[in-house]
């Protein structure tokens, strides 16, 4: 698929990129790649890709792993962009690619070997649903006060119980 919207701003009437940067997992590659995004991809509710996805593209004849580093990046001209081939799921939050990116530079490092620290081990593709319950037992009015308001800082001794302010916040949600 030939880039013929270079210079222009990509439009979309979804809400999913048409083009992504993507640093494959590759430990002396320091660069990312622009990759598009099949159009089945922009269709589909199932896959949510963000900066931080996890995806599968095709680098050099092989099929590599690697994450997704902006969205909608201005391509290179006249270059013929390859398809992302498989979201392998969620992976790290954004602020973790600029944190890598850092990390890379500031200890002549890989930017992969450090998102592969930071990415779980095993393929994530939902967070589970939040769990609403709340302590309903004793909560000591002491604790209870330090969340209310704005916000505040509590001190605690060393070897003081901590196990009240744990039962006020569980009292919270």
């Amino acid at each position: 698929m030939k880039n013929e919207t270079a210079g222009s701003a990509l439009a979309t009437d979804s809400d999913v990129a048409r083009v992504v940067r993507v640093q494959p997992d590759v430990a002396g590659l320091h660069r990312s790649f622009d990759y598009a995004v099949p159009e089945t991809w922009r269709v589909a509710n199932d896959i949510e890709l963000r900066v931080g996805s996890r995806v599968r593209v095709e680098l050099h004849g092989r099929r590599v792993g690697g994450w997704v580093t902006e969205l909608d990046p201005e391509p290179v001209a006249d270059v013929e962009l390859r398809l992302l081939q498989k979201w392998s799921g969620m992976g790290p939050a954004g602020a973790m690619i600029d944190l890598a990116n850092w990390l890379s530079y500031r200890w002549v490092g890989s930017p992969a070997k450090a998102l592969r620290t930071a990415s779980p081990r095993k393929n994530v593709y939902r967070l589970p649903a939040a769990s609403t319950s709340r302590w309903n037992g004793d909560v000591d009015p002491a604790a209870a006060l330090a969340f209310h308001g704005a916000g505040s800082v509590m001190r605690v001794a060393p070897g003081a119980d901590r196990w009240p302010l744990v039962l006020a916040a569980a009292a919270l949600g």
